[in-house]
């Protein structure tokens, strides 16, 4: 009995398949799945986070009593799937970033703009300033 899973690794919400293969089997009448020549059993599921916790496995089993036989019963070695958390969206990732990057220049120009507006205020609020203009406009 041959189990396989595709993919072996998938992120949480993500289809994955497992299959299980008896491989040369006849007669093919004492077996749940009855194909000619191999017997297969496919399932599509979604991966959630706690499948990558357990085996997954296969078991046949055929009866052959029928035939003056017994039951004949195999399990494929377990396998684990590897199931990731999904990885954020690149294009939010891009929003966010860009977003910090104008808060950044728009905090950058309004603490200019008052850097600059009292550097103007101290510079045009000058004594020596105010007399000269003001004699100026006096004159």
């Amino acid at each position: 009995v041959l189990l396989m899973l595709s993919p072996t690794s998938v992120a949480v919400g993500t289809l994955f398949t497992i299959e299980c293969r008896v491989p040369a089997v006849g007669p093919p009448e004492g077996l749940t799945v009855t194909l000619l020549r191999d017997a297969m059993v496919t399932h599509n599921t979604t991966a959630h986070r706690e499948d990558g916790l357990y085996n997954f496995s296969c078991e046949a089993l055929m009866d052959l009593r029928s035939r003056g036989g017994g039951l004949v019963h195999r399990v494929s070695d377990p396998q684990r799937l590897e199931v990731k958390e999904p990885m954020p969206d690149n294009q939010m990732v891009t929003i966010i970033v860009i977003m910090r990057a104008l808060l950044l220049l728009f905090a950058t120009f309004i603490l200019l703009c008052f850097v600059f507006t009292q550097r103007w205020r101290h510079h045009w609020s000058h004594p020596f300033m105010e007399n000269r203009w003001g004699n100026q406009w006096k004159q």
